[in-house]
């Protein structure tokens, strides 16, 4: 689904690895983990990670040690390797010691992530609250509001999704860290999609457009630009096409566009067919394809959809 793609690409910035608060780790100047991360290569990503752990092994803290395997074990549940990433983590758990907390959190989450990338939606809810409330507890506070998030992709009902949605907006609204504030579009990003997924669209369109507003005032342009683009499938939902398709065409030419989206391309296809320019339809309806035919998630997830552009670009 579009939406969980949109929601991985605002959070993908804000993930729980980072360098641990010990000074011995800011004495010895070790790399900031988040800053490895390439979130679109995931095998890559495990290779400087790898690395990395040849490099200061023998000399970095444990707690730091542990939070890097922890990153390794999401590279491979990004990579639907779920045995290899609970293979790392069995190997963490027993090293979490009283005195290792960053890590802990990690460990945490990154098991829930993985229960839930594999579909154990109930394992995975269960250690993202309890990363959750260890998080609370621990500084940065960005781990509690990760972990709220998390809770909130994991609970299957829409009530569960919206409150621990709105939890842990709470808490990215109070907070002084910039780091921790960034939450904010994500979360009413999230629940946008929420409501969309629930046919609720003008509370959906609500959030969007506080999301617009939030990345609009931090110049996040790539985050914006997305918003808007939520806002304007929202629109065609609620018929207002010729809005919506302003947006979109604002979006695909505009100095700050999205470029060369399938997604794009697929919501402008969408738009000419409801105005009955099947001429027009018909050659976005073949990019939006070309693109998105390529995306893995997709062939997996959505074939009737990947199916239905193919049929309407012939």
């Amino acid at each position: 689904m579009i939406q969980l793609l949109i929601a991985t690409f605002l959070s993908t910035s804000l993930s729980c690895a980072s360098t641990t608060r010990e000074s011995t780790v800011t004495e010895m100047n070790l790399p900031e983990i988040n800053k490895l991360w390439d979130y679109s290569n995931p095998d890559l990503t495990r290779d400087k990670f790898e690395e990395l752990l040849n490099e200061v092994s023998g000399r970095a803290p444990l707690d730091y040690i542990l939070q890097v395997k922890t990153q390794i074990a999401r590279t491979y549940s990004l990579s639907a390797k779920f045995k290899e990433a609970h293979a790392i983590l069995d190997d963490v758990e027993p090293q979490l010691t009283d005195d290792i907390s960053i890590a802990k959190v990690c460990y945490l989450l990154e098991r829930g992530r993985t229960y839930n990338s594999s579909g154990e939606k109930s394992k995975a809810t269960e250690f993202f609250v309890s990363a959750y409330n260890y998080g609370k507890e621990i500084k940065p506070y960005s781990y509690s509001v990760d972990a709220a998030h998390m809770v909130g992709i994991s609970s299957e009902s829409l009530e569960g999704k919206l409150e621990w949605n709105l939890k842990g907006l709470s808490e990215a609204q109070k907070s002084n860290d910039p780091n921790v504030r960034k939450w904010v579009g994500v979360f009413y990003n999230n629940m946008g999609w929420d409501l969309f997924e629930a046919k609720r669209y003008e509370e959906a369109l609500k959030n969007f457009e506080l999301c617009r507003d939030f990345y609009q005032e931090i110049d996040a342009k790539e985050q914006l630009n997305i918003a808007r683009w939520s806002i304007a499938k929202t629109y065609r939902m609620l018929g207002r096409v010729e809005e919506s398709l302003e947006i979109q065409l604002a979006l695909l030419n505009g100095s700050n566009c999205v470029d060369e989206s399938g997604y794009t391309y697929e919501e402008l296809a969408e738009l000419y067919l409801l105005k009955g320019q099947d001429s027009e339809a018909k050659i976005y309806f073949k990019k939006a394809y070309e693109i998105l035919s390529k995306d893995v998630w997709l062939q997996k997830n959505e074939s009737e959809r990947l199916e239905r552009l193919k049929k309407l670009s012939e």
